[in-house]
């Protein structure tokens, strides 16, 4: 049944049969959301990493084959995935979920390379979204332990610069989840390979929340129904501001006692990131400071997804403190489909389809003080429309399968290189 040319392959994060959809990743939830929400009629085999738990192909729907197919952070990812390709010879059309650190770590990067040659010599319809366009790590040093406008930094740059050419060569098609991560590839990658395809907003888990079920979260996780509860949810990282949060909301607290501000910090450790040095050196901090937070602050761990309800129940206001952006967020998505009252940072509002002026802050104490007593409501209609899973996935179809092959490009390493000189 899926070997023919009728059938799209997905390379991806997945999650094992029967595991928790969210635990290796993010991209593992967003892959499991996407792919059941394709027509039933079409087709999809899912190549994936490999595990203890993940070693056996299976079905997870009568139209989804999940082939576990190479091991995380393995430099020969991509004969591992060229191997699968080859043995499903008729498919033609090909999806890639990429974000960095997805496959593996900075070793893995040239075997990425090769594997989309690999697919472009074998003649196959190539697209990949990338879930994250980063062009400056100077915006992300904190976040990676690197030091401003340093040597290393500038050397990670070119290489990022690079990546992004030579990946809009391989590519037919690139995905973006909106207009500045366009516009920031566009610098590298002709526009017109590029797609905006919003993250999508909703699924069956979606639950409604009464006055009553919020009293009662609230209770589950430590507050009394009198708190002004704050969240942030998602994995904890520099690049999202836990840290600033954390401080901000204790200062306000200390100031300003009959607020009754509490903070719910509901996510864990990346699972991506939290071994590397700059990580931990960055969890071991955050740590240090809730501790000095006395009390106000609650840290959930890593949220399963039957509990994820949970913390938009509990929630008063939701807060993307975030100091720059790379990436559609996914719990921005989740914040919306629960209705949930939000404010973003001015770093988080950029690039933003609609006006959130309204609903952001400088990343200073007092300007968050003013929005959050301050807080405007917010056109979610226009943010939600055409977002759900279905429509979204239908907007998948349609790039993928209008993705072909041109013929007129040279796929040689000769030209790859010209195109990084540029």
């Amino acid at each position: 049944m899926p070997n023919d040319n009728s059938s799209i392959g997905i390379i991806t994060s997945y999650p094992a049969k029967n595991g928790e959809i969210a635990s290796a990743n993010a991209i593992s939830r967003y892959s499991h959301l996407l792919s059941k929400s394709f027509y039933k009629n079409q087709n999809l085999v899912i190549f994936s990493e490999k595990s203890q738990k993940n070693n056996i192909s299976y079905q997870s729907a009568e139209n989804i084959l999940i082939v576990p197919t190479y091991k995380y952070n393995s430099t020969l990812f991509f004969s591992q995935v060229l191997g699968k390709v080859i043995d499903f010879n008729k498919i033609k059309d090909y999806l890639i979920q990429f974000e960095f650190s997805i496959f593996g770590g900075k070793k893995m990067i040239p075997s990425f390379l090769l594997m989309l040659l690999g697919l472009k010599l074998l003649n196959k319809n190539t697209t990949i979204t990338l879930h994250q366009v980063a062009t400056n790590l100077n915006d992300l040093s904190g976040h990676l332990g690197l030091q401003k406008n340093s040597f290393k930094t500038h050397f990670f740059n070119v290489s990022l610069n690079i990546f992004y050419r030579v990946v809009g060569v391989l590519a037919q098609k690139i995905i973006v989840h909106d207009e500045l991560l366009k516009n920031r590839l566009s610098d590298y990658v002709d526009s017109k390979k590029i797609e905006v395809i919003p993250h999508a907003i909703g699924d069956e888990s979606i639950k409604k929340i009464t006055p009553k079920i919020a009293v009662a979260a609230k209770k589950q996780f430590g507050f009394n129904k009198k708190d002004k509860v704050i969240t942030v949810y998602g994995y904890r990282s520099w690049y999202k501001g836990t840290d600033w949060i954390v401080k901000t909301v204790k200062e306000l607290g200390d100031a300003n006692p009959k607020l009754n501000l509490k903070l719910l910090v509901a996510g864990g450790v990346s699972p991506t990131l939290k071994n590397t040095a700059s990580y931990k050196n960055f969890d071991r901090k955050l740590k240090n400071v809730i501790k000095k937070a006395n009390g106000s602050v609650k840290v959930t761990g890593f949220v399963p997804e039957k509990d994820v309800w949970k913390v938009f129940a509990a929630s008063d206001v939701v807060v993307f403190p975030y100091r720059t952006r790379m990436s559609a967020s996914g719990a921005f998505a989740l914040t919306l489909a629960y209705k949930k009252p939000f404010l973003v940072s001015n770093h988080f509002a950029a690039g933003s389809e609609i006006d959130l002026s309204e609903v952001s802050f400088d990343m200073n104490t007092f300007s968050f003080e003013n929005a959050l007593n301050n807080i405007k409501k917010v056109d979610i209609k226009k943010l939600t429309e055409n977002r759900d899973w279905d429509s979204i996935a239908s907007l998948y179809l349609d790039c993928v399968k209008s993705a072909k092959i041109n013929l007129d490009v040279n796929p040689s390493f000769e030209k790859i290189y010209q195109l990084a000189q540029n």
